[in-house]
């Protein structure tokens, strides 16, 4: 590959960054995607009249490649003293066009103009820390009046509800601009989806994109939340279609690679789910995975079925609400911890939406206050004034040996599951790092209940031991069984129930984890493998021949259809919908001043206006293929050869130069992705795929707990558009010290910029 060469939609977005017009800045290519070289047009064309200047530098005449060839060099560039006398000489000024400071009237208004702009600017960051931060609406109006309190001047306007929204959705528009650019560049993408349901008993759902960003790595972003009409699969389908052609993609089957769900009947039912839909229209290759932290939570759940968890559960729950329905008894128990002078947490409730997380929990707050619980507790059962009868029962468990043995077993066998759960929540979880946790918490498994008897368990089995041994010589024998100062009951049979059951917990648990997923080691999954590359037996001599070979022709054999959509068999790429569209989007940017044609200003209006034309714009575009297109037959053979050859090459090529970058399989993707996507073009667009493949849905989970605390009921109105903003600038948007205005300032000032009244001119 060519190391002075840039990509061609990186020079692009430069273009409509520094030269919206198209005036000055060109460039020349050496293929479809590459750039090799950038000069201006202008500094060019009047190298004669501008080489006397002092500061004259003839970088930009010739043309900059290699390393030189930089953004900001060309920002530089734009306002340097030789720029600006080639522009002027090009494009003389004109005595109407001459700025607005020569009189006092023009300074007047360009005073104004100025204040307008700073005004909207400070308004959007007020508005913006009341969305990031989720307090209430009226709140905006109340700290715009403090703002003006402390001397900051926001003009007279209404500043209302209205205002808030129309600022609200400037910001929200520039992220959803942000993110139609960055899936524009992408060729393959995954969704998630998952429904909830509002305080205003409304259903949503939410369509999260999973996709491979300019710089090569992974990115989950929101793509939508829709309200839920019947919830069939149809619908559903509609929901997400709608909401990817708001992003600018029309044709899902070139582009969707896979579906990640929850599992429920809506999306993986076999006949008329919305996988089945999907398949059916023109996405047979579609990869639909139930969400791994889901599948791990029945797993586990399904292991402890009809066992002793069942009882700790009851107890647990029973000491819950014990506490939660009296707030006097939260205070007692805090003030004989005082006394005790130890540390104290309210007991937790064992049951959640995390099966594993909620019961580990709960076992871990009950060891952290066992001693002073049990205390407060004694006094309660022998308290006339207290529930004497509950308090007795709790107790009873709490100090029965059985439960205690097992809440200590629990919370440690409970510790390795929540730590591979929690690894899988990540929003970019890959399939080999899910793999790696996976194998080593099999592995704990496997060898069997000793990794999973802690300091204070395995002292606690000691003295049952030697109790059971001192009341078999001496049943008359005082001895006893104390647990952080208390002493246990009935001990000989809860050790031998112990005893008896505690290898099935772990042999139960494992089996479950081992049958839920098995199918994580088989058929396509396991080509992932590859993506791993800490696992490259790269010190074999067969590693730069075969290693890997079966997977390849594997994986490419089921996306050859997808991936023949955007490139030849013999590697040459296939202009694609998305980035037709980004082409016309830049030609019609450069002429929108100009208004030369009447179909420019349909592209215009097509652009600008709603998802429904712009889907028909797509259709539109996509009929705009030439002959050579329309006359390509796919030959899966020469696919597979070549993305083989390339395989070969890509290792050789890691081996003697990228060896470093092994143990960091995201970075090694990340450079195939951004600097060798010519050199393998059909291995990029293979790993590609793989890297998208869903896992985890834990992301629209998450998303679910920001819908309920954004949609309360005093918002149980809240309009589809306005909860789709705030969700998107909750979850995603930068903190507020790091929040840049200045695209929302332009949007606003573009799209709501309706004169208001002021105080003084109202009536």
């Amino acid at each position: 590959m060519d190391t002075t060469s840039i990509k061609l939609t990186t020079v692009q977005g430069w273009i409509r960054e520094l030269d919206p017009e198209g005036q000055w800045l060109c460039y020349s290519i050496i293929s479809d995607r590459l750039v090799q070289e950038v000069h201006c047009s202008l500094c060019r064309k009047h190298e004669m009249q501008i080489r006397s200047l002092r500061n004259y530098s003839a970088n930009y005449v010739k043309g900059v490649r290699g390393a030189a060839l930089k953004k900001d060099g060309l920002r530089k560039h734009a306002t340097s003293e030789q720029h600006l006398k080639a522009h002027t000489i090009e494009y003389p000024v004109n005595v109407t066009d001459r700025p607005l400071q020569s009189t006092p009237v023009e300074q007047a208004l360009a005073t104004r103009e100025d204040f307008g702009r700073n005004g909207v600017a400070k308004l959007i960051d007020i508005a913006y820390l009341v969305a990031k931060t989720g307090i209430p609406f009226a709140r905006f109006e109340d700290i715009v009046e403090l703002e003006g309190r402390h001397g900051v001047n926001l003009g007279k306007t209404d500043h209302n509800d209205k205002m808030f929204h129309e600022l609200l959705f400037s910001v929200n528009e520039t992220m959803v601009t942000d993110l139609k650019i960055t899936l524009g560049i992408s060729e393959f993408f995954s969704f998630f989806s998952d429904g909830c349901t509002d305080s205003g008993a409304v259903k949503k759902e939410l369509v999260y994109v999973l996709f491979v960003n300019s710089s090569g790595y992974i990115e989950c972003r929101l793509l939508g939340v829709k309200n839920v009409l019947d919830g069939t699969a149809s619908d559903l389908k509609s929901l997400i279609e709608q909401s990817a052609r708001k992003m600018g993609i029309s044709d899902l089957s070139s582009h969707l690679v896979g579906l990640g769900t929850d599992g429920a009947s809506e999306y993986m039912e076999c006949k008329k789910g919305l996988v089945t839909l999907l398949r059916k229209h023109n996405v047979p290759w579609l990869i639909a995975n139930h969400c791994l932290t889901h599948h791990l939570e029945l797993a586990i759940k399904k292991a402890f079925e009809k066992t002793y968890m069942d009882d700790v559960s009851d107890t647990l729950m029973s000491l819950y609400y014990l506490y939660q329905d009296s707030p006097k008894r939260l205070l007692h128990l805090r003030t004989i911890a005082h006394l005790m002078e130890e540390r104290v947490g309210k007991p937790l409730k064992c049951y959640g939406t995390r099966w594993v997380q909620h019961k580990l929990q709960a076992c871990q707050a009950l060891l952290r206050s066992y001693s002073v619980i049990v205390s407060q507790i004694s006094f309660m059962a022998a308290d006339p004034a207290q529930d004497k009868g509950k308090a007795k029962g709790v107790l009873k468990q709490l100090l029965s040996c059985k439960f205690v043995l097992h809440v200590l077993f629990f919370s440690k066998l409970l510790e390795p599951i929540s730590r591979v759960g929690l690894a899988w929540q990540c929003n970019t979880v890959n399939l080999p790092s899910a793999l790696s946790v996976l194998q080593h918490l099999q592995e704990l498994m496997e060898s069997g209940p000793t990794s999973f008897m802690g300091e204070d368990l395995s002292k606690l089995i000691k003295q049952c031991e030697e109790y059971d041994h001192t009341t078999t010589a001496d049943p008359e024998s005082e001895s006893k069984v104390l647990f952080r100062g208390h002493e246990l009951q009935q001990v000989n049979i809860g050790l031998e129930y112990f005893q008896n059951h505690v290898e099935k917990y772990v042999s139960d648990v494992e089996k479950c984890i081992s049958d839920r997923f098995s199918d994580l080691d088989t058929g396509l999954l396991k080509c992932s493998k590859l993506l791993d590359t800490r696992l490259w037996p790269m010190s074999e001599e067969s590693f730069t021949l075969s290693y890997g070979n079966d997977d390849i022709k594997k994986a490419a054999t089921h996306f050859h259809e997808l991936i023949l959509k955007h490139i030849s068999p013999n590697g040459k790429p296939i202009q694609t919908c998305s980035q037709t569209y980004e082409s016309e989007f830049a030609l019609v940017h450069r002429s929108k001043r100009r208004k030369s044609s009447r179909s420019t200003e349909s592209l215009i209006l097509a652009l600008d206006g709603d998802s429904e034309v712009d889907y028909k714009l797509h259709q539109q575009l996509q009929a705009m293929q030439t002959e050579e297109d329309q006359a390509y037959q796919p030959d899966l053979d020469l696919l597979l050869s070549g993305t083989l050859i390339e395989w070969g090459e890509f290792k050789c090529h890691v081996l003697e130069n990228m060896s470093h970058f092994v143990k960091s399989p995201e970075d090694v993707w990340s450079r195939l992705h951004a600097m060798y996507d010519a050199s393998f073009p059909r291995l990029k667009l293979l790993i590609q795929c793989l890297r998208v493949i869903p896992l985890s849905n834990a992301i629209v989970e998450k998303c679910f707990l920001t819908v309920t605390k954004t949609n309360t009921n005093w918002r149980a109105s809240l309009g589809e558009l306005s909860l789709e903003a705030l969700v998107r600038i909750k979850n995603e948007g930068p903190p507020l010290a790091k929040f840049d205005n200045t695209e929302a300032v332009k949007m606003f000032q573009r799209c709501f910029s309706i004169p208001r009244r002021s105080d003084d001119e109202k009536v």
